[in-house]
């Protein structure tokens, strides 16, 4: 489950539906998610309670795994690094995770 995901979809919603409610309940894998919105004609912004932390197992090379509905693995970057390596480093962890989020 993505928070900017769902925070896009609840705003495509409105949009289209031309609603003017504040919140939305999505029911997701992860559980129900409200999002709720502050919308303006052109601007707005949404928050959406994504559910406790808890922490996995440590990653050579990461700074660990944490799930928040789903698994995000931390990697300390390196200025050294090309983008294809970090595509390369962050599709091998998905694979890995059936899908993480890697965030550098």
């Amino acid at each position: 489950m993505s928070g900017n995901g769902i925070r896009c979809l609840a705003a495509a919603v409105r949009r289209t539906t031309n609603g003017t409610w504040d919140t939305l309940e999505v029911h997701t894998i992860a559980g129900v998610r409200t999002v709720t919105l502050k919308m303006g004609r052109h601007l707005g912004y949404g928050s959406v309670e994504m559910g406790d932390v808890t922490f996995g197992e440590t990653l050579a090379g990461t700074l660990g795994v944490a799930y928040v509905g789903n698994p995000h693995v931390v990697v300390r970057d390196d200025p050294k690094w090309t983008d294809e390596m970090r595509s390369e480093l962050a599709e091998e962890l998905s694979l890995d995770f059936d899908g993480v989020n890697v965030e550098f």
